[in-house]
């Protein structure tokens, strides 16, 4: 969970399930997931990839290649998945 995303919403009068509530907390894990990956390429320039980096390299970036699918829209070209995801944006020419 979250620290404290109870009380953000609490605070800002929004219910915690509510379509609003949901999409706060989906910015704000976009947001996190964003910095994470940032943060972790910075790292890895200065201090070099984990161990096992090449043995994983490629589904790493399949998922990396799915996730950024997802995220605009795309309705199929998804790797290795048995269930596509509904995409987060509804997108007529994709």
């Amino acid at each position: 969970g979250y620290a404290n995303i109870g009380g953000l919403l609490m605070t800002s009068g929004i219910p915690y399930d509510s379509d609003e509530g949901r999409a706060i907390c989906a910015a704000l894990t976009a947001i996190m997931t964003g910095v994470a990956y940032s943060t972790s390429a910075e790292m890895a320039s200065e201090l070099g990839a984990f161990p096992d980096y090449d043995r994983n390299a490629q589904n790493m970036l399949r998922v990396m290649r799915n996730h950024r699918r997802a995220a605009y829209g795309d309705k199929d070209g998804y790797e290795k998945l048995a269930v596509n995801p509904v995409p987060l944006v509804a997108s007529e020419d994709r």
